[in-house]
């Protein structure tokens, strides 16, 4: 009975059981609000643009918090044609390795994936002048500021 009465209501079974069926304010569209989430059983990435409550695997997801930049990457960007190239240091083993890059600007998220054993670099159309998220299985989220400051 309680999966019929989530599907009348559209909303998530946890959702009547935690007591929370209230909706969400509309989205205003402010991708600076933008945040991250990792499912800890399937290792999905999901964001939203503002509060929501995000389910993965039956579990509810908390945002991820981002921390400020860490030097410990030695991360460096380069221009190379219509495209800025980075660069970073990484193990990138099975068990330790960035997982994904983000840029997020005004309306637009660009999110590069990562995997294991794959070699620590990825590139960004020039146009995305946004800020730049790093999520490394070890560190966490990371927050290394404006992609336009790293650029040489």
């Amino acid at each position: 009975m309680l999966a019929d009465l989530a599907v009348i209501l559209g909303v998530d079974t946890r959702r009547i059981l935690e007591g929370e069926i209230r909706p969400n304010r509309p989205d205003n569209g402010n991708m600076a609000r933008t945040r991250f989430y990792i499912c800890p059983v399937c290792g999905n990435i999901l964001f939203s643009t503002g509060n929501a409550g995000i389910f993965c695997c039956g579990r509810k997801l908390e945002p991820l918090k981002a921390e400020k930049a860490d030097c410990t990457l030695n991360l460096s960007a380069r221009s190379v044609d219509t495209d800025y190239f980075f660069t970073f240091e990484h193990p990138m083993e099975k068990e330790n390795y960035m997982m994904f890059a983000a840029c997020v600007k005004g309306d637009i998220v660009y999110l590069v994936r990562f995997y294991p054993q794959q070699s620590p670099q990825f590139s960004l159309p020039a146009r995305l002048i946004g800020r730049l998220y790093l999520y490394s299985t070890s560190m966490g989220l990371i927050d290394r500021g404006s992609v336009k400051d790293m650029v040489k």
